[in-house]
């Protein structure tokens, strides 16, 4: 995560995949193998956070209607 320049991070219950935030303000998906997906890249956005799905859920802080799910397999 250090590499990432994690800012936030939540891990979904079986602790295989984790939500996190970059210093960029990024949303990444990041399974245990590392092998990041970057998801959501929009401004101003709050921490993310991982369903018992493996849905990540982002929101720009500024616009909550704006609210985005993506699934496991990214879509």
């Amino acid at each position: 995560m250090q590499s990432l320049d994690a800012r936030a991070v939540e891990t979904d219950a079986a602790r295989r995949t984790a939500a996190v935030w970059t210093g960029s303000g990024a949303i990444l998906r990041v399974p245990a193998n590392g092998e990041y997906t970057e998801l959501d890249t929009r401004s101003g956005m709050t921490k993310p956070s991982i369903d018992t799905e493996g849905y990540i859920w982002t929101v720009p802080r500024d616009q909550p209607e704006e609210v985005v799910a993506y699934g496991p397999d990214g879509t």
